[in-house]
């Protein structure tokens, strides 16, 4: 896994954005790290183009956390 460290306190808004709006589903934390941290899991056979698929995915649900 690939953990994804947030500098403000919306990674579960950013998680619960990709899953419920674009389908996009990243490991969450709990506790303490429930808003600094979301994680990516590597199962399967993934190419190039979905890895930047996913960081479009989560630059939009930044913006959209940043103005949410």
């Amino acid at each position: 896994m690939t953990p994804i460290l947030f500098d403000g306190r919306n990674a579960s808004a950013v998680y619960s954005y990709l899953k419920e709006e674009r389908g996009i589903c990243l490991t969450p934390c709990g506790g303490d790290l429930k808003d600094l941290m979301v994680r990516v899991a590597h199962i399967g056979n993934h190419v190039l183009g979905e890895n930047d698929e996913l960081v479009g995915e989560l630059s939009q649900a930044l913006a959209w956390a940043k103005g949410a």
